[in-house]
C-alpha cells in the first residue's frame, strides 16, 4: 500500500525514498517547522507479533539517547494503528555503499572510519549495539559521514529478549562470527562489521563472498580472509595488521573500542606515508634558506615517532607471523628508538616542542622557557623523562622538501607585554536538549562586569574583528533558525538567513561578508555580504577548480584566508582529507594537514584545531606560516573549543580537567596553563557528544 498522500501524525507522506530489509523510507513534510525529513516506516505486519510494541517503544527511546555529529538524528517516533514510524533528518544525498566497488585512498578511509568510530563508541557508551553496520546504512554529506538505521539496534542488557524471536540480526556480508552463530553480542560485534567496511574501502570488495547467505554466514564463522596485500599489493604490512586484526574471529582478540581502532588506523597510514629519512614542508610560505639551521631536532623526532607507529599495530592471533629477521629488526628498531629518544629529551632547549611552538609564534619574538620538570603535558625539558612517554607533536606535512623547524633565539621576558586575559568569551553550552551561547565578561580574577547573558536557541558563536556584533547559528526547533546577528551583550538579535541547516557561519576580516555551510545541500559552502539575504539569489557557491566547496568548521582567518576540515572533491576525487586553508580572493586550497582535526579559530597567523585521540580530545596549535603542529594539551580529560586571544599570546579553551567544566588558558610563550574560572551550571554545560559542531570565541 502507497502511503504518499497520507499522513502521519503531523508529518505529510510525499516521496517514497526506497526499501530496506526491515522498513520503508519515505520523504515528508512538516509543516510546523517548515522542513523536510526523512519517515522510517516499518511493515504492518509486525504490529501482529506479541510483544512488538514493547520492542518497539523500548527501541526508538534507545535511539533518542543518541546525540553525536556522525550519527543521523531522531526527530520523532510513533505508532499510528499498525503502523509504526521513525522520523530523522532528511539527507537528500548519496551513501557510502555508491563508493564501493574500487580501493579508496588510505587517508580518506582513515577519515572515514574515524568518524564511524566516534558514532559508534558514542552508542557504545550507551549500551546501545548497532548490529548492522554496513556502507547503505552510512549516509554522505560531501564527505562528512551519518550513520543511520539503528533500527535493530538493541539495549545491550535486553538483548537476550529481544534476540529470542529466533532471527540472526544483520547483513550477510558484514555479519561478525558470533552473530551469525546466534551467540550473546556485545559492542565488538560492531567493532568486526566495522572492520568489514574498512576492507571493502581499503581493497573494493568485502572479504567474503558466496551464492548464497548461509555460504558467507559460513565463511565468517570458519575462514580466514583473504590477506588485503594480495587485492592490493601496494598496501602498507602496518596498515594491513590494522585491519585483520579488527577481523578476528573470537571478540576479545579486536581492539577494545571503535575508538582504539580508528586510532591504530590512523597511526598506520600516517606512518606509512611519511617519509622515512626526511620531513617534507607544507606547500604553503615557510621559513628562508638562511633562517634554517644545518641541524635541527625535528629530523631526530622522526624515527621515534614512526617506531611508535609501528609498535602501535599488534597483529591478530591468525595473522601472518612474523619472521625472525622481522621480529629482530623490530626489537632493533624499538632500541634505537628508546635511545634516541633519551637523547632527544636531553638536550636543553633543542626539544620538538620548544622549536615547534617558536615557529608557531613567531610573528613576534617569544622567549621560550626551558623548566626542569618531567611532567609530559609540557614542553620537552633537560630533564630525563620516561622512554615509554611519546614526544609531540607528530609531524603531518604532506608536501615535498625538507624542512627543519628554526629555534628562535630566546628574547627577554621584559621585551612581551603581560597576555591578554581578559575580554569577552561566547561560550556554547546545552541546557537539556537546548543550544544555547553564554555571554560572559572576565578578568584573570574571573567573571566581572554585567551579569552573564545567554542566547537562547543558538550556537557556533563567532566575534566580528572589531568586537560589536556577533554571528551565531540558531538551530531549527525555535522561534529563530538560520544564521542571525547580535550585539557583543547578546541584543536586538536581526536575521542575515533563514536556512535552518546553515552552519559554521564566519566573518571576513573587515566584518563585510559571511560564509557559511548548509547542510541541506550536502555541506556546501556559501558566501554573502552582511545584510539580510532575501532569497538564494543572494547567496554565491564557493568553488575551487569549477567545483561547489563542501567543508565543516569553517573559519575566516584575519589574512583572510578561509580554513576548513573537508576532502578535496576539486581534484575530481576526495581522497585528499584534512584541514585546508584558501586564500579568500583566489582560492587556491593548500593542505595543512592530513589528520581529523577540526579548525576552532585562527588570528595573527595561528591556527588551533582540536582532534579527538583515543577517546580523550586534545588542543594543537598551528603556525599558517609553515611549520610543525604543536600539541599544547595532552592529558586525559577532554580539551577542546580553543580560541585564540585577541593580542595572540595565549589560548582559551573548556576542559573538564579539574572534574567539572572551566574555562582554561594557556600562554603560547611557554605553555603554562591556570584555569580562569568554573562554568556554573545554571547557565548550561558542555555537551562533548555534539562539541565537534562547535566553536568558543574571545574578542576585547
Amino acid at each position: 500500500m502507497s502511503l504518499i498522500g497520507q499522513t502521519l501524525g503531523q508529518y505529510q507522506i510525499v516521496e517514497f525514498i526506497g526499501a530496506g530489509g526491515m522498513a520503508s523510507v519515505y520523504k515528508a513534510y512538516q509543516s510546523s517547522l517548515d522542513r523536510h525529513v526523512a519517515i522510517k516506516v516499518l511493515p504492518a505486519q509486525h504490529a501482529l507479533t506479541p510483544g512488538y510494541k514493547d520492542r518497539f517503544i523500548q527501541e526508538a527511546r534507545a535511539v533518542a539517547q543518541l546525540s553525536h555529529p556522525n550519527i543521523l538524528p531522531i526527530y520523532d517516533f510513533g505508532l499510528e494503528g499498525d503502523l509504526s514510524y521513525f522520523v530523522m533528518k532528511y539527507v537528500p544525498d548519496h551513501t557510502l555503499a555508491d563508493l564501493m566497488g574500487q580501493p579508496l585512498d588510505l587517508i580518506r578511509v582513515s577519515h572515514i572510519v574515524g568518524q564511524l568510530a566516534g558514532a559508534l563508541d558514542h552508542a557504545h557508551a550507551k549500551g546501545i549495539v548497532h548490529r548492522d553496520v554496513k556502507p547503505s546504512n552510512m549516509l554522505l554529506e560531501g564527505d562528512w559521514l551519518l550513520l543511520t538505521d539503528f533500527g535493530l539496534a538493541k539495549i545491550t542488557e535486553a538483548s537476550t529478549v529481544i534476540t529470542s524471536t529466533g532471527h540472526i540480526f544483520g547483513t550477510p556480508a558484514y555479519v561478525s562470527p558470533e552473530q551469525a552463530e546466534g551467540l550473546p553480542l556485545d559492542h565488538r560485534t560492531d567493532i568486526y562489521s566495522l572492520g568489514i567496511v574498512m576492507y571493502e574501502m581499503v581493497v573494493g570488495r568485502v572479504p567474503f563472498e558466496g551464492s548464497t547467505a548461509m555460504r558467507i554466514i559460513n565463511k565468517h564463522i570458519h575462514e580466514l580472509p583473504p590477506p588485503p596485500s594480495t587485492l592490493r599489493p601496494d598496501l602498507p604490512a602496518v596498515v594491513e595488521q590494522v585491519m585483520l586484526r579488527a577481523l578476528a574471529k573470537q571478540p576479545e582478540d579486536r581492539y577494545a573500542r571503535a575508538l582504539d581502532l580508528a586510532a591504530a588506523l590512523r597511526e598506520a597510514v600516517e606512518s606509512a606515508s611519511r617519509p622515512k629519512h626526511r620531513i617534507d614542508k607544507p606547500a604553503m610560505p615557510a621559513l628562508r634558506p638562511e633562517e634554517i639551521p644545518a641541524q635541527s631536532p625535528v629530523a631526530r623526532a622522526v624515527p621515534l615517532l614512526e617506531a611508535k607507529a609501528v609498535a602501535a599495530v599488534s597483529p591478530p592471533k591468525q595473522g601472518r607471523p612474523l619472521s625472525y629477521f622481522g621480529l629482530s629488526l623490530l626489537v632493533v628498531i624499538l632500541l634505537l628508538s628508546l635511545i634516541g629518544g633519551a637523547l632527544f629529551f636531553f638536550v636543553p632547549g633543542e626539544g620538538a616542542d620548544e622549536s615547534a611552538l617558536a615557529a608557531a609564534t613567531s610573528g613576534s619574538p617569544i622567549p621560550v622557557a626551558v623548566s626542569p620538570t618531567s611532567t609530559p603535558t609540557h614542553l620537552a625539558t633537560a630533564t630525563p623523562v620516561s622512554p615509554t612517554a611519546s614526544p609531540t607533536p607528530t609531524p603531518i606535512l604532506p608536501a615535498a622538501t625538507p624542512l627543519p623547524t628554526a629555534t628562535l633565539p630566546a628574547a627577554a621576558p621584559t621585551s612581551l607585554p603581560a597576555p591578554l586575559i581578559n575580554g569577552t568569551l561566547a561560550i556554547p553550552v546545552k541546557v537539556g536538549p537546548e543550544f544555547k551561547v553564554f555571554l560572559t565578561g572576565f578578568d584573570g580574577a574571573g567573571i566581572n562586569g554585567p551579569a552573564p547573558v545567554s542566547l537562547g536557541n543558538a550556537r557556533q558563536p563567532t566575534f566580528r574583528r572589531d568586537g560589536q556584533a556577533i554571528v551565531v547559528n540558531g538551530t531549527d526547533t525555535g522561534a529563530l533558525r538560520g544564521i542571525y546577528i547580535t550585539d557583543s551583550r547578546g541584543g536586538g538579535p536581526q536575521p542575515l538567513n533563514d536556512l535552518g541547516e546553515a552552519f559554521w557561519p564566519a566573518w571576513s576580516p573587515d566584518g563585510a561578508e559571511l560564509v557559511f555551510v548548509d547542510r541541506d545541500k550536502g555541506r556546501t559552502v556559501f558566501r554573502q555580504n552582511s545584510q539580510l539575504a532575501k532569497s538564494e539569489a543572494d547567496y554565491t557557491q564557493v568553488q575551487i577548480n569549477n567545483v561547489n566547496l563542501t567543508a565543516n568548521n569553517l573559519v575566516w582567518s584575519d589574512d583572510n584566508r578561509l580554513i576548513f576540515q573537508g576532502c578535496a572533491d576539486w581534484l575530481g576525487q576526495s581522497g585528499e582529507c584534512g584541514i585546508w586553508a584558501a586564500d579568500a580572493a583566489t582560492l587556491e586550497p593548500v593542505r595543512l594537514t592530513s589528520n581529523g582535526g577540526l579548525p576552532t579559530d585562527a588570528r595573527n597567523g595561528l591556527l588551533t584545531y582540536m582532534l579527538a585521540e583515543d577517546g580523550d580530545w586534545e588542543i594543537y596549535l598551528l603556525s599558517l606560516s609553515g611549520g610543525e603542529p604543536v600539541k599544547l594539551t595532552d592529558n586525559t580529560s577532554q580539551d577542546g573549543l580553543a580560541a585564540i586571544a585577541p593580542d595572540g599570546q595565549s589560548v582559551a579553551y573548556v576542559s573538564d580537567e579539574s572534574g567539572s567544566w572551566a574555562v582554561w588558558t594557556i600562554t603560547l610563550s611557554d605553555k603554562q596553563k591556570q584555569k580562569w574560572f568554573d562554568l556554573d551550571p545554571q547557565h548550561g554545560t558542555i555537551d562533548v557528544n555534539s562539541w565537534s559542531e562547535e566553536r568558543m570565541s574571545w574578542t576585547r
